[in-house]
């Protein structure tokens, strides 16, 4: 099978991992080849690449018990490595073996992301690497500036982290943490420059609207950037927010007057997510100041009497910007509403007194509650009826990570709260 789509990728790594122990089972040589790319000092066998790249998922030790990526990776462990049942695994893990069989999507999905977006870059250097040899004479060395390798690049780049965010969309980015990982690369990040790296740390907890993993990559290539501009000298990352904004200030010094430094792939990726970027020169000093929309938590209300829904919506959107409150009863959620206030809500139709249909219709039919958006979430497939009586959207159960999170973000991007407002006070904008 042909893997042209991360989905592609994802089912192929799924049938291999369902027949990893399996010695009739022959994997498709493209997921040998992309195994091999990505790892090329973990050769052998299917299982041994496979375990490898698992292993390579492992959190540091001080990444809390309960994070979703410790989890995650103690699932593949203990089902790839250990090899144990899915009934094993959900007792080692405390978890049902119907919660399990949720979480292993989500596990494999994120295998997944780093095989499939390290395989793509390596996959992309060969052929440019091919195409180098094919056309160029053995002698030229492409120059490390030249426009063409930039282009490529830079498109590599934005479809990668694409792909990140479609396959783990609404997940916001917590400021500090992203520092202190590029506080750990400093050293690589400039390497063979003759540069320091300053980051002042935070005065207080920011979080962004943004991927931690594009955030990572902006703040890392902006640093890059302002490296090699210089042969020696000093680069500063400094955050602070501001209104409705945080402001990320990266400054190199001293760079000389006829050097030119920015960014397209910065530009074009944060103003494509609500925010902008300029550079500044004073003197010997340049500066990227990039500014990015800071999160504004938003309120679900889940109305459902099964306590394992709530469960599971709480860890769909534990690193998105929505908060649960979660009621049991038809009745709660018409005291509640109009106390809690929520900017959306899901609402199950089989409630234990009143039905879902009659508390979607007293809420349309009050002005106090009548604009909070409805989102129907049941087993009862009566999208029409939903809709009719007043409801936003309507969801089927079970429903996936990816759709709940996606009809959320729709339903509160049609709020026009949702988009932060121009920052007044102008002195310290970027």
């Amino acid at each position: 099978m042909a893997m042209d789509t991360f989905d592609d990728f994802v089912q192929v790594l799924s049938e291999a991992l369902t027949h990893l122990y399996d010695p009739a089972y022959h994997p498709p040589p493209e997921l040998i080849t992309a195994l091999i790319a990505v790892h090329p000092d973990e050769t052998g066998s299917l299982q041994k690449m496979i375990a490898a790249a698992i292993r390579r998922l492992q959190p540091d030790a001080e990444v809390p018990l309960m994070a979703r990526s410790r989890r995650l990776y103690e699932l593949l462990a203990c089902r790839y490595i250990q090899e144990l049942t899915q009934e094993e695994t959900a007792k080692r893990l405390g978890i049902t073996p119907r919660h399990l069989r949720r979480e292993q999507k989500q596990a494999i999905n994120l295998l997944a992301q780093g095989l499939w977006t390290n395989w793509r870059a390596a996959k992309a250097n060969a052929e440019a690497s091919a195409a180098t040899e094919t056309t160029q004479p053995a002698v030229v060395v492409p120059a490390i500036g030249d426009e063409q390798a930039e282009a490529a690049w830079r498109s590599q780049v934005v479809q990668e982290l694409a792909v990140l965010e479609a396959s783990d969309p609404g997940v916001i980015a917590d400021v500090g943490t992203v520092i202190e990982q590029v506080a750990r690369l400093k050293e690589k990040v400039v390497a063979h420059r003759d540069a320091a790296l300053v980051i002042e740390t935070l005065s207080q907890p920011l979080t962004v609207s943004l991927h931690p993993s594009l955030l990572r990559q902006l703040l890392i290539v902006a640093i890059q950037k302002l490296a090699q501009a210089m042969t020696q000298g000093v680069i500063t990352v400094r955050v602070a927010p501001n209104d409705a904004y945080i402001n990320f200030r990266i400054a190199g010094a001293p760079i000389a007057p006829d050097v030119r430094v920015a960014s397209e792939f910065i530009d074009q990726t944060v103003a494509a997510r609500g925010g902008d970027c300029t550079v500044e020169r004073r003197g010997d000093t340049v500066e990227f100041c990039i500014r990015l929309p800071q999160v504004e938590y938003k309120t679900l209300l889940v109305v459902d009497d099964n306590e394992d829904i709530a469960h599971v919506y709480r860890r769909y959107l534990e690193r998105t910007r929505l908060r649960v409150v979660h009621v049991h009863t038809g009745k709660e959620a018409l005291a509640q509403i109009p106390l809690v206030r929520p900017d959306v809500a899901v609402l199950d139709v089989m409630l234990p007194d009143i039905d879902g249909w009659e508390v979607l219709s007293r809420l349309h039919e009050q002005t106090e509650t009548r604009t909070i958006p409805i989102i129907v979430c049941s087993v009862v497939r009566q999208e029409e009826l939903a809709l009719a009586l007043g409801a936003v959207q309507y969801l089927s159960k079970p429903v996936r990570r990816t759709d709940l999170i996606q009809a959320l973000e729709k339903v509160l991007a049609l709020d026009s709260k949702a988009v932060p407002k121009a920052p007044t006070n102008t002195t310290e904008a970027c």
